[in-house]
């Protein structure tokens, strides 16, 4: 079996939506799907499965947004007090950078979960509406399946000398054996398979030859000799055939 792959489109500025593919169409699908066919396939699919992330589940930022005043007021808190004699604030400060660090993480978490499953609601939609494609192309033993991969995304130097003090940037990066920086991410595709074309072996046709074959003549047929006689215009011609060659 041969394959072909038809890449995702990426969503531009932030990942808040999924489920779009593009309308390239593969080189080793000539002969087996038109162009055409290919297109109006690839439209249904964006048409039907392309999904945008509901803006209201970015209320959830709201809770690390409270988080983070907390912990600057905190910190402010903390700073400002300088009287030994009164503790009390010094531990009201610390409290609330406690809670505020830990808004922010539930706000960062919440909104993972909630994309996570955002993602896998839109990849569940294309898979059914795949079964139904493989339904009109099975009888040409052609099947679409959504595959994915893990891909390198290498990091412009540039960005990764910005955000390369912060800690949890660099636990999210790696290196390949020339030290560039790069990030690994999951990325889907729909892989068409489709029977491989068998290639004609070039056949040798000899030229058929033609060997003449002896005729034998029996000899007493030229023993006996042959007479043609002609009377032409009253002249008379005779050839006499005898066996002497």
């Amino acid at each position: 079996m041969d394959s072909a792959r038809v890449k995702t489109l990426r969503s531009s500025g932030c990942s808040n939506s999924f489920g779009s593919f593009e309308l390239i169409f593969p080189q080793n699908l000539h002969g087996v799907i038109e162009p055409l066919e290919f297109e109006t396939t690839i439209k249904t699919i964006n048409a039907r499965c392309h999904t945008v992330m509901d803006k209201k589940y970015y209320l959830i930022f709201l809770i690390s947004v409270l988080g983070l005043i907390l912990s600057i007021v905190g910190f402010s808190k903390t700073a400002n007090n300088v009287d030994p004699s009164n503790p009390s604030g010094a531990s009201g400060g610390l409290a609330l950078i406690v809670i505020g660090f830990i808004l922010m993480f539930l706000g960062c978490c919440g909104y993972m979960i909630v994309f996570a499953i955002f993602r896998n609601k839109v990849l569940n939609k294309i898979r059914a509406e795949l079964d139904l494609i493989n339904l009109h192309f099975g009888t040409r033993r052609i099947s679409w399946n959504l595959e994915s991969e893990v891909v390198r995304k290498y990091i412009p130097i540039d960005e990764y000398n910005f955000h390369k003090n912060n800690q949890a940037y660099r636990n999210s990066i790696k290196f390949d054996h020339h030290n560039r920086p790069y990030k690994e991410e999951t990325v889907h595709f729909i892989e068409i398979q489709f029977p491989a074309r068998s290639v004609p072996t070039n056949v040798n046709i000899l030229p058929v030859q033609f060997i003449p074959q002896m005729v034998s003549v029996p000899n007493q047929g030229i023993n006996q000799g042959i007479n043609f006689s002609s009377n032409m215009g009253g002249a008379h011609i005779s050839l006499d055939m005898n066996s002497k060659f």
